[in-house]
């Protein structure tokens, strides 16, 4: 499935979301240039859907790159995580579960989304993409909220 037809399944569940507005080409490119990378084209199709937010309420935390004081992507990536967990340089911090857990995206290769454990400083779980991620997700909670 696309970023795109993923985000209209997370709209299915309006009262579980709390998304921003989509990021505008000029935050996204603020972005790219501060940190001198470019973004992954399946985070960056996401942001265009929405700049951060929480999913499935309380749950996972997305950051955004028009987000203000720690509740942006540039500022999460720049923060704790970075200087108390040995994070590799070439991951990206896009969100943190909520019970803690980090999400990267690695920025080499085929941009697989890995889980980073904050508990015992090591990766801890890992998916080829983006789009994989974010469909398992939806579907834990469909099958949570009872709605298989």
């Amino acid at each position: 499935m696309t970023i795109r037809e993923l985000y209209e399944k997370l709209m299915c569940y309006p009262r579980a979301m709390r998304l921003n507005p989509p990021a505008s080409e000029k935050q996204l490119r603020g972005f790219e240039e501060e940190f001198h990378t470019e973004l992954p084209d399946q985070f960056r199709e996401l942001l265009e859907c929405f700049d951060g937010g929480e999913i499935f309420v309380p749950g996972t935390v997305i950051y955004g790159v028009g987000g203000q004081g720690s509740e942006s992507l540039a500022a999460f990536n720049r923060g704790l995580a970075r200087r108390d967990f040995s994070i590799p340089p070439q991951y990206l911090l896009f969100a943190e579960l909520n019970f803690g857990d980090f999400l990267c995206i690695d920025l080499t290769g085929e941009h697989s989304v890995i889980q980073w454990d904050h508990e015992t400083n090591e990766e801890y779980d890992e998916w080829e993409s983006l789009s994989q991620w974010l469909e398992e997700t939806i579907e834990d909670y469909a099958e949570y909220a009872g709605e298989e």
